[in-house]
């Protein structure tokens, strides 16, 4: 692109086509997220002392989990 000119698609990034944000917008986007945790914040704690009393369930993770892996390696190994 020669020099003084201004490509069509100037608010987007070259490499991956997101739109590029300036400061002010990333500040009030960061306002508005800091602004969510604390409005979402007695239902954060409420959960979390809900799921220290609940049993925990390792093996409803682990085992598909482990079912995956293993699939994924006999996949490499037929290859």
């Amino acid at each position: 692109m020669p020099h003084g000119k201004v490509d069509s698609d100037f608010p987007h990034s070259q490499q991956s086509g997101q739109i590029m944000l300036s400061t002010w917008e990333n500040l009030i986007l960061g306002a508005l997220a800091l602004l969510l945790l604390f409005w979402m914040q007695p239902g954060i704690k409420a959960a979390l002392a809900r799921s220290k009393q609940t049993p925990s369930d390792w093996p409803s993770v682990v085992v598909p989990l482990l079912l995956v892996v293993m699939f994924v390696l006999f996949l490499i190994a037929m290859v």
